[in-house]
């Protein structure tokens, strides 16, 4: 088993996204509308960005935390070590 690359990582991260971002576009042109205008304009963009950040990280956390009790997720660290998990989790961030 090896770890995946970060770029690797990101290219898939990516084209996983398309699909909506697409998807949004071609709706926004149908609404003749800007394609920010669909959550990302107004006063309140700024807290709608970190509580989407925020709600993100809580729904991921408790995925992970359920497949980890129902065993279905190990933590053994054996693939990255020392400074490699500090790199790793710096490169995600």
């Amino acid at each position: 088993m090896t770890v995946l690359p970060v770029r690797l990582a990101l290219i898939m991260e990516f084209a996983q996204c398309l699909p909506a971002i697409l998807a949004t576009a071609i709706m926004a042109l149908i609404e003749r509308r800007s394609l920010l205008a669909y959550g990302y304009k107004g006063s309140a963009r700024v807290v709608r960005f970190v509580s989407g950040l925020v709600w993100g990280f809580l729904a991921l956390s408790a995925l992970v935390l359920v497949l980890w009790k129902a065993r279905l997720l190990a933590f053994d660290g054996e693939l990255l070590h020392d400074g490699a998990i500090l790199k790793y989790a710096l490169a995600w961030a």
